[in-house]
């Protein structure tokens, strides 16, 4: 990607990025949140949080963009950057919120098909949408078998999750979508060993690796 191209897509994600913070402040409790969990409003009020929230979208977009070509870019300046929020929200709360995984679903849905559009090719937008179904359907089978054998062991906001970085990888290509997803795990194994080793015991937040994996998996295919 020429490098007018990466500043754009920079600029667009580090803006949306950077909009997390407001969201926040906004946003109204989950009646799913746990008593011991930080409110919305109280994990808002970390220093800097629009500019931490800037710079990760800038570096994760930038890492797509090595990978990406310009008509593929879209929907990884949603993703990179509303997810972002996502991510740190579930760091921090252990809560993937709905009112930000379902529009930001519908906007990725939106960007695919302008990406198919620009591409001059519906197959762009026909496998995406069924990289998304197929996804959304295992991750949700795994949420089912977790529930009966560990309940709340695997959150269905990652069930939510998957569907539009499923849409985003699909578009990319099915190996794509396969390769970034399963890095997910990897990445949130790797972390979860880590946490344990430093002695933490507590829950364990998968959003953030889901979204790491992710956009590995656009660089590493």
């Amino acid at each position: 990607m020429a490098i007018g191209g990466w500043f754009l897509a920079a600029l667009c994600a580090g803006m949306l990025g950077w909009l997390g913070r407001p969201i926040l402040v906004l946003l109204p409790e989950s009646p799913d949140a746990q008593p011991e969990k930080p409110s919305y409003l109280t994990v808002s009020r970390a220093p800097h949080l629009d500019w931490w929230l800037a710079a990760a979208a800038i570096t994760l977009v930038t890492i797509a963009a090595l990978a990406l070509p310009v008509y593929l870019m879209p929907a990884w300046l949603l993703l990179c950057g509303i997810g972002t929020w996502l991510a740190y929200i579930d760091w921090r709360t252990h809560l993937l919120p709905t009112r930000i995984v379902g529009p930001l679903c519908v906007a990725t849905l939106s960007a695919v098909a302008l990406e198919a559009w620009l591409a001059g090719s519906v197959w762009v937008l026909l496998r995406a949408v069924a990289v998304g179904g197929v996804a959304y359907g295992v991750f949700w089978m795994l949420w089912w078998v977790a529930e009966r054998r560990r309940p709340g062991s695997f959150g269905f906001g990652d069930v939510r999750f998957s569907a539009p970085l499923a849409l985003g990888l699909g578009s990319v290509g099915i190996w794509t979508a396969v390769t970034g997803l399963y890095l997910g795990f990897v990445v949130g194994a790797v972390a979860g060993v880590a946490l344990k080793v430093r002695g933490y015991r507590g829950g364990f937040a998968f959003g953030p690796a889901m979204l790491v994996g992710a956009v590995l998996g656009l660089v590493l295919t």
